[in-house]
């Protein structure tokens, strides 16, 4: 059976049709990979974060998005109806870590093609491919995950 039987799926916009096509034919050349660093300025609670990554996953179906070739359909996206967040805790950080970062691979056929690496307990790191995000939809994805993470920290919903 096919394990994205259960997921919606949607044409691939041409943008990211090349964006893919570009990692599919280089998986490791870091192009379309964006990075954001935040200091968090203090250690981050494990659980919270967490928490916040995983409410942020269950609101947006971009970090639930995949990228499949599909028949007669072509390049799809696929969205899961539910995808873990890849988060990674590191301390410390290696010198060329943000280098080494950026030239992982993402399997495109597998969400989410995001992943959050926490360093030394109070920096994180958001690795993405541009094909689920852009510049703008990040910024506000982190206004909320900060915003979440302040509230949860805080007692709040």
């Amino acid at each position: 059976m096919d394990p994205s039987a259960s997921a919606d799926r949607y044409p691939a916009l041409a943008p990211q049709r090349g964006m893919v096509l570009g990692t599919l034919r280089r998986p490791d050349g870091g192009v379309d990979i964006q990075q954001v660093t935040i200091d968090w300025g203090e250690p981050l609670d494990r659980a919270a974060f967490t928490r916040t990554w995983r409410a942020a996953m269950a609101r947006h179906p971009a970090l639930r998005t995949s990228f499949l070739m599909h028949g007669d359909d072509g390049l799809v996206q696929v969205v899961k109806p539910a995808v873990e967040p890849d988060l990674r805790w590191r301390d410390p950080a290696p010198e060329d870590f943000m280098s080494a970062d950026r030239f992982e691979p993402f399997d495109i056929g597998q969400a989410p093609l995001f992943r959050v690496t926490v360093l030394g307990g109070a920096r994180a790191v958001l690795t993405f491919h541009h094909a689920i995000m852009d510049g703008r939809s990040t910024r506000l994805l982190l206004d909320e995950v900060i915003g979440g993470y302040a509230a949860l920290r805080a007692g709040r919903p």
